[in-house]
């Protein structure tokens, strides 16, 4: 609900402050979350309301089994543009662990106990360790990606390449456009206001579900609730969703003191 508040002087009854509310997400409302890349020509404006889609594609994905020799003192091992340097002697599975649950951009891990870290991870971010010594490594960017390859002077680990290997729906986000209206599937949370450059990649929360004020909505230009999208509106859409939409819920509200 939007609430427009206008707060008066109580001597003089003037205004001295205005300020708008916002408040896109009204009742049983569930979340989501997901990585969201910027496909527009220009910088996308975050804020809640904003329209999300799913990423068409899939992503790569590569499974990578650390060497069983692991790494001893001086030794390196680098991974998608990250470098571990062991101090001493480092084990496969702790190994293993100084690659896991790793953001794209990442410049440390769990490892700094065992070894340093130098450079960042670049285009991939990573899952967590299993069968002792396993990481699936995941491509940012939907589609076909240079493979993921080792580079460091320690025992090379096995990596196996799945182009394709995993789905945009595990968490691949886009600013819906005029273009895409059918294939929204959430509504940005966003605290606050920024932006996102293009090509530029952020981890975001969205509302999947629940009751929203339809007046809120950040929609893309020349785009209502009415707009007709195949066969039905927007409206229609995000019903057909989860959304449960209300469009006459501003109050305007006076506090006098």
């Amino acid at each position: 609900m939007g609430v427009d508040v206008n707060q008066r002087n109580v001597t003089r009854n003037q205004s001295t402050a205005d300020y708008t509310q916002k408040k896109v997400f009204l009742f049983g409302n569930s979340f989501d979350s997901g990585l969201l890349k910027n496909t527009n020509a220009a910088a996308l404006g975050l804020e809640s309301g904003v329209l999300l889609a799913r990423a068409a594609g899939t992503y790569e994905t590569a499974s990578v089994v650390f060497n069983a020799s692991g790494l001893t003192a001086g030794q390196t091992q680098i991974l998608g543009g990250l470098t571990f340097t062991s101090t001493g002697v480092t084990t496969q599975a702790q190994l293993a662990a100084a690659f896991a649950n790793l953001e794209d951009g990442a410049t440390t891990g769990a490892g700094t106990s065992l070894g340093t870290y130098s450079g960042a991870l670049t285009g991939w971010s990573t899952g967590a360790v299993t069968d002792i010594a396993t990481v699936l490594f995941t491509a940012t960017t939907v589609g076909n990606v240079t493979n993921l390859a080792e580079t460091g002077t320690g025992a090379n680990p096995t990596i196996n390449i799945v182009s394709g290997g995993s789905t945009a729906s595990a968490g691949g986000l886009i600013p819906v456009t005029s273009s895409n209206l059918a294939d929204v599937i959430g509504i940005l949370t966003y605290e606050g206001s920024g932006t996102l450059g293009t090509d530029d990649e952020l981890q975001v929360n969205m509302c999947i579900g629940g009751e929203i004020d339809g007046t809120e909505l950040v929609l893309p230009s020349g785009v209502t609730l009415n707009t007709v999208v195949g066969n039905k509106t927007l409206k229609d859409v995000l019903n057909a969703v989860g959304f449960v939409v209300r469009d006459n819920v501003v109050e305007n509200t006076n506090f006098d003191n």
